[in-house]
């Protein structure tokens, strides 16, 4: 299935599921079911300005839904379980994963590889290896420049972890989202990560952060609680990143 529209397909039992390739532009995979397939479910792979909505993927061996030297594409309101992994960008840029759920898959829920500006927004990512990871290098690319937002990432092995030598990784921002009850909550090796907004709007919520709230403003210094702890959350890892503005409530962005 190369390189048209598709509606309401189930693909499974191939080797690849549905495959969209060779420079399309606006392409949409829309109400499909792809599952046990060896590779891929969905693949889009040199287009521009795809689209992939509403897909199940599961049981695939590779990734459910993959956009691999795409750009300004969209994967939106889907869902991807119990893959090799769930849902990943590889290689260009200014794409979108949007209001996505996944769980259970072997390695990671959601994915950037050696690709920069990408968002990554209001999603679920839930017991797998990885939440959400970062990574570069391949072809030399470097992945920087991507923002994690607005997504829940919970009882995963390593919740968002960033790896990479620091030159093929760098400059991600990553604010706003509830990291709950992973394994390990982050693990950041890239260079000049922000976990962080700046002040006021802040950083992320993290389960496990034992910090109080009795002060407020850019140094938390001055007396009175704005719903953001009073001394930043560490991120483990080589960068020695941390998240200057840790939420004391989930969502508690939305108060701000």
């Amino acid at each position: 299935m190369i390189n048209e529209s598709k509606k309401g397909v189930n693909a499974y039992s191939n080797l690849l599921g549905i495959t969209v390739y060779d420079w399309p532009t606006g392409v949409t995979i829309k109400d499909c079911n792809v599952y046990s397939n060896t590779y891929q479910g969905i693949i889009l792979g040199w287009t521009t300005g795809g689209v992939v909505s509403n897909c199940k993927a599961w049981s695939n061996g590779a990734e459910g839904i993959k956009l691999e030297a795409s750009s300004y594409s969209t994967v939106e309101d889907c869902v991807s379980t119990s893959n090799g992994q769930g849902i990943g960008i590889s290689v260009w840029g200014f794409n979108t994963i949007r209001n996505c759920r996944v769980s259970n898959n072997l390695g990671s829920g959601f994915y950037i590889s050696s690709a920069y500006s990408n968002t990554i927004e209001k999603c679920v990512s839930s017991s797998n290896g990885y939440g959400i990871a970062l990574s570069g290098g391949f072809w030399y690319i470097v992945s920087q420049d991507n923002v994690i937002t607005e997504n829940v990432v919970s009882k995963n092995g390593v919740g968002i972890g960033l790896y990479a030598p620091s030159e093929y990784c760098k400059d991600n921002s990553i604010y706003h989202n509830n990291i709950v009850k992973n394994t390990q909550q982050a693990y950041d090796e890239a260079l000049n990560t922000a976990w962080d907004n700046g002040y006021p709007s802040g950083g992320n919520y993290w389960s496990d952060y034992v910090g109080v709230d009795l002060y407020s403003g850019p140094d938390q210094n001055i007396l009175g609680p704005d719903g953001i702890g009073d001394t930043p959350y560490n991120i483990p890892g080589t960068a020695g990143s941390q998240d200057r503005y840790p939420f004391m409530m989930m969502w508690g962005w939305k108060g701000v």
